[in-house]
């Protein structure tokens, strides 16, 4: 039996650059790794068997999905237990980042011997962050999450200072009802130059320190204008806050630790007390 982690991911800005003519979306975002972490248990077995701390994992899960692309390499049955500590719908990747795990245990475990880009090739068809949870570390990311280019060095370092509170309303939305709304709207996309602009201007603002971030994100404005309790929230913050991806999951970053206790309040006033809230930490490697 083997145990394996797999951690969250938030986007500090994401923008939807355009659509394509195969009807899905590019991207340009800038994600960063953190926890929580999913618990993936693997063992050999009798014959195939999904189960998950909330009962039975879907067929069509992204676990489901990575452990049947594999077993064309590997000639075994198994047991795969997930236990989701990672939100659903949320946009903080947890279903990308349980299959690039799976993809990266195997490759170790079973000795496939893929390199780094054939991987990120294969995790490219479980969904468009899977790539990115192969090497797990902060980058610039494009395309349909496919171009991946690492940023490290002072980032890094600033970015470390920083306090991250994720938190989740008790809504979810999927990623298909996201773009299916985000393409009714007049000027749904932005363009490419733009987009960098905004990566370049919140590095810069890491970088020096800014205890108000530009953190940006294309699926915000119309996710908070649908659900008024989050602009009231955003209001009433004395933090950045945003929206991490296309789901309904939140983060709030801030440079001061001692305000962690007063925006947990501010978040369970407007939000409620039951939904998840955690104080995460960056996964940076520094």
């Amino acid at each position: 039996m083997n145990t394996i982690l797999a951690n969250a991911k938030i986007n500090l800005s994401l923008a939807v650059t355009g659509k394509r003519s195969d009807n899905y979306h590019n991207l340009l975002s800038l994600n960063v790794p953190v926890a929580p972490w999913d618990k993936i248990t693997i063992s050999e077995a009798g014959e195939d068997f999904f189960s998950a701390n909330h009962g039975m994992i879907p067929a069509d899960n992204s676990v489901v999905s990575a452990v049947k692309y594999l077993k064309r390499y590997v000639n075994e049955n198994f047991h795969i237990k997930l236990e989701k500590n990672i939100p659903i719908m949320a946009g903080f990747g947890g279903g990308s980042s349980d299959a690039a795990a799976i993809l990266k245990f195997f490759n170790a475990h079973y000795g496939l011997n893929f390199d780094g880009e054939k991987l990120q090739g294969i995790a490219g068809l479980f969904g468009a962050d899977c790539p990115f949870f192969i090497k797990n570390k902060p980058a610039i990311v494009s395309g349909m999450g496919d171009n991946i280019s690492e940023i490290g060095g002072d980032f890094c370092l600033n970015l470390a200072r920083y306090s991250v509170l994720l938190f989740k309303p008790n809504f979810g939305i999927s990623t298909g009802e996201a773009y299916r709304k985000l393409d009714l709207q007049p000027a749904p996309h932005i363009r490419e130059d733009q987009a960098m602009d905004l990566i370049q201007r919140l590095i810069s603002s890491v970088n020096n320190l800014e205890p108000i971030l530009p953190i940006f994100n294309t699926f915000s404005k119309l996710t908070f204008a649908e659900h008024r309790e989050l602009t009231l929230l955003g209001e009433a913050l004395p933090c950045s806050m945003t929206l991490s991806g296309s789901g309904s999951g939140c983060f709030c970053i801030f440079l001061d630790p001692a305000l962690e206790p007063e925006i947990s309040r501010l978040v369970k006033f407007f939000l409620g007390e039951n939904i998840f809230i955690q104080k995460s930490a960056f996964l940076l490697g520094v």
